[in-house]
């Protein structure tokens, strides 16, 4: 890939990811952000942060420290801040329950809470935010990030994408016999004789009474009322 990757030399478990992850992997102490993706003249600027370490930077104001000075960077070393992120690493659920459980504290308050500032990170700090529960999450994350930003399919345009209807549950057939045998007086075996007789439901629908009576078990009732469905 046509990118170069910088790790913050004390983010031991973010340097022993990328490492698997990318042939070459520069490791140096970095003043912002734990992990750099330089592309062209561009580069990505991504924080790091275990799910413990979130909830404690949060209460400590030290996340909005962090944020406040990746924001405030459009250019680094040279390269055109393109886009800042920041990377959650574990479960949220498992922490408000754990916080809940030991602390005594309302889930829903914590929820809340935790809401209010994922939603100050991406508004307010203009950070977009990602969660992986855990390490292959990641792996996959840094991975494909870096793929995509090499490819240039993080800036492109966006593609009409026309709607793909899903292959019916059940067969045509099986599904005409299910909507005719749902009509009153009619069974499953009589809406396979009608179907088998007339060719379609339009056929059916269009029929005059006298012509369904022509249909082995059709009477001059059960001809009318469903002539009287279809019209």
């Amino acid at each position: 890939m046509n990118i170069k990757v910088t790790v913050d030399i004390r983010d031991r478990h973010l340097i022993s990811l990328c490492k698997k992850i990318f042939k070459d992997v520069e490791v140096k102490q970095l003043t912002i952000g734990d992990l750099h993706i330089y592309k062209d003249e561009h580069v990505i600027l991504l924080e790091r942060k275990s799910i413990r370490d979130l909830f404690q930077s949060i209460v400590t104001n030290r996340l909005w420290d962090q944020l406040a000075r990746m924001l405030a960077v459009e250019e680094l070393e040279g390269y055109t801040v393109r886009r800042r992120m920041l990377l959650i690493h574990g479960s949220l659920k498992s922490l408000v329950l754990e916080r809940a459980w030991w602390g005594g504290r309302d889930s829903s308050t914590l929820w809340a809470q935790l809401m209010g500032a994922l939603q100050e990170i991406v508004f307010v700090y203009e950070t977009a935010v990602f969660i992986a529960e855990n390490d292959d999450a990641e792996t996959q994350f840094i991975r494909i990030l870096a793929r995509r930003e090499a490819e240039g399919k993080n800036d492109k345009t966006p593609e009409p994408r026309w709607f793909r209807r899903s292959k019916p549950a059940i067969p045509s057939k099986d599904a005409k016999i299910y909507l005719l045998s749902s009509i009153p007086q009619v069974g499953d075996k009589l809406a396979r004789q009608l179907l088998e007789h007339f060719g379609t439901i339009a056929k059916i629908a269009n029929s005059r009474p006298e012509e369904l009576m022509r249909v082995p078990l059709v009477g001059e009732k059960k001809a009318r009322v469903i002539y009287e469905i279809f019209h």
